[in-house]
């Protein structure tokens, strides 16, 4: 589950994904990973992220940042 926000807390965005993750190689050896594509305009800002993760039989995993976007 991903849930984006602006400054004012307000949410923009919120996808859960269901797919299996893809099989990258970056040239540190092959890791799975999941890509979201944020398909809309996003102007200048910074902007808030919560990440949940679910594994089966474990507890959930959660990660919070924030990032900018500069224009």
């Amino acid at each position: 589950e991903i849930r984006i926000f602006n400054v004012a807390g307000r949410e923009l965005q919120e996808v859960t994904l269901t797919d299996a993750p893809t099989l990258i190689d970056s040239g540190r050896g092959p890791r799975y990973a999941y890509e979201y594509v944020w398909d809309a305009y996003i102007p200048s800002d910074v902007y808030y992220f919560s990440i949940r993760a679910k594994k089966f039989g474990s507890a959930d995993i959660t990660k919070t940042g924030k990032f900018a976007v500069v224009r």
